[in-house]
């Protein structure tokens, strides 16, 4: 997750595809990582 980020701050694509401004903060890491825990969580029950 923390390389994702680090990609979504300097890699223009991911900011587009995010919906994110070339100024806009990224979310910390952490808030990502939770969303993608409770998305797979309950896909996999």
């Amino acid at each position: 997750m923390r390389q994702t980020i680090k990609e979504i701050e300097t890699n223009v694509a991911y900011r587009w595809f995010l919906g994110l401004g070339l100024y806009d903060p990224v979310p910390h890491f952490s808030r990502f990582e939770k969303n993608y825990e409770r998305r797979f969580k309950k896909s996999s029950h």
